[in-house]
């Protein structure tokens, strides 16, 4: 029995999907859209590899810090100096507010629509219904910064996985279940500048470094043996689902799949 401020085998695993995965998710069908489906995945494949190799490097450097080993601004700190540790602290709180912005953006394009119609808010007054959705689904996030331990968060992350996972199956259930490849689909890309870019995409969307070090160090004392197997996991069960959506959803609307992908389907969502 594992207590409540230690985290579990299971738990853990999920904490580290889901800060990995969000919202972002629903934009890999754009960029497979310029990679090709085929230059795409492989793409996933290489960029996982190399964010799994720095990751187990970020958590050799941890264990050889001190008890503030757990905060990434701090090994850095103390292995690389004052100045590093205070250019990781400005660059990481930004890094972490731009992520909120884009990813409530995308909730808001997502559920504007349907916000609408459940309020009954007319035409006139539509343009308040992105605003409203994006404020409605911060305020639960902001109510879990108030839990010490990232640990006591893995009931909370294991639902949002969860409505991850069944956003992910209506999209790949659409698409192969919904008759005809989309016109242009290609396993290469027509233009390999524009490929290449994409490769930012996929590095933001595989990256769990930031709250990494903190959900191992938490970890039950028993499984730091397994801190290795954990990321495999996680990393495992994020590349396949990356890599089903990026497929699936350029699979269905080809080159014309938009960067949210739920605004390709009709009325700006799946089913």
């Amino acid at each position: 029995m594992h207590s409540p401020a230690h985290g579990s085998f299971f738990g853990s695993v999920v904490l580290l999907i889901k800060t990995t995965v969000g919202a972002g998710i629903l934009t890999i069908p754009g960029a497979f859209s310029e990679t090709g489906y085929f230059a795409g995945t492989l793409s996933i494949f290489v960029v996982s590899l190399i964010m799994f190799s720095t990751l187990q490097t970020l958590q050799r450097a941890s264990d050889k810090s001190s008890a503030l080993a757990h905060i990434y601004q701090e090994v850095v700190r103390e292995h690389l100096g004052h100045g590093a540790g205070l250019i990781a602290d400005v660059t990481i709180c930004m890094y972490q507010v731009m992520s909120c912005c884009a990813f409530l953006i995308i909730i808001g394009d997502s559920f504007h629509r349907q916000l609408a119609n459940l309020l009954g808010i007319d035409d006139s007054l539509a343009w308040l219904t992105r605003p409203l959705a994006t404020l409605l689904f911060s305020l639960p996030g902001f109510g879990l910064c108030f839990y010490p331990r990232m640990a006591q968060l893995s009931k909370f992350m294991g639902f949002g996985v969860a409505v991850i996972s069944v956003i992910a199956a209506f999209i790949v259930g659409d698409s192969l279940l919904g008759g005809d490849i989309a016109a242009g689909v290609q396993a290469l890309p027509s233009r390999w500048d524009g490929s290449f870019a994409k490769l930012s995409v996929f590095a933001f969307a595989l990256q769990c470094h930031i709250a990494a070090p903190r959900i191992l160090f938490e970890l039950s004392p028993d499984l730091n043996e397994k801190r290795t197997i954990i990321s495999m996991l996680a990393y495992g069960y994020i590349v396949l689902l990356y890599t089903l959506v990026g497929y699936c959803g350029y699979r269905k609307f080809g080159a014309a799949v938009a960067g949210n992908v739920m605004l390709s389907f009709q009325g700006g969502w799946a089913f």
